[in-house]
């Protein structure tokens, strides 16, 4: 694609505003106005969307461009802030290690052993934690979270997507200190298709 240079100019200046304020509505609409105006795309002409992924090459003599543009849909449970600390395990957690720990809870579970099953929920969730990345044993009160809940073993899928929405999270504008800091996953599990987590 061939640009004459006042417009690239054009282009570049609008890139850098993005970023300087927290308005996300504001960065779309000018992501929009490039496809548009510039890149010479047909939008929806209600809602500005585009599909798929595009990408643009521009060169002029030594000076490259390259644009990504992906439209990503997905489903976030919850985006909030936590009023309260929330207590955990003081250390990480393999997936690993977390599989076994969740299958000596129903082990207990099924023996109807309260006592041994309060060491695997000796949290605030009051459940096994079968992944953490992270060595703090308290969510500190009033962080920005998100919440994925999930019924079933397609753990696979639940791996893919969980690093797909933290790269999104990483690539959205929230305000300061609004980013979330943590993700977390609940998992709701069935313990007679318990068999199916021993692949992992």
């Amino acid at each position: 694609m061939i640009i004459e240079e006042k417009k690239l100019e054009e282009i570049l200046d609008l890139l850098a505003g993005i970023g300087q304020g927290d308005d996300l509505k504001k960065t779309y609409e000018t992501l929009c106005k490039i496809l548009h105006n510039y890149l010479l795309e047909n939008l929806n002409e209600n809602t500005n969307q585009f599909s798929g992924k595009k990408n643009y090459e521009i060169k002029i003599d030594d000076l490259e461009l390259t644009c990504d543009y992906e439209k990503i849909s997905m489903e976030i449970d919850s985006v909030g802030k936590l009023r309260k600390p929330i207590t955990i395990n003081d250390n990480k957690v393999s997936l690993s290690s977390g599989i076994q720990s969740l299958e000596e809870y129903i082990n207990f579970k099924k023996k109807d052993d309260k006592e041994s099953m309060e060491k695997y929920i000796n949290n605030d969730f009051k459940c096994p934690i079968i992944f953490k990345n992270f060595l703090e044993h308290i969510i500190p009160g009033n962080k920005c979270i998100l919440c994925e809940i999930k019924s079933g073993f397609g753990l696979k899928d639940v791996i893919e997507q969980i690093n797909k929405r933290i790269n999104i999270i990483k690539d959205c504008l929230f305000s300061g200190e609004e980013k979330p800091e943590y993700y977390l996953g609940i998992v709701n599990i069935n313990s007679k298709d318990f068999e199916k987590l021993e692949t992992f």
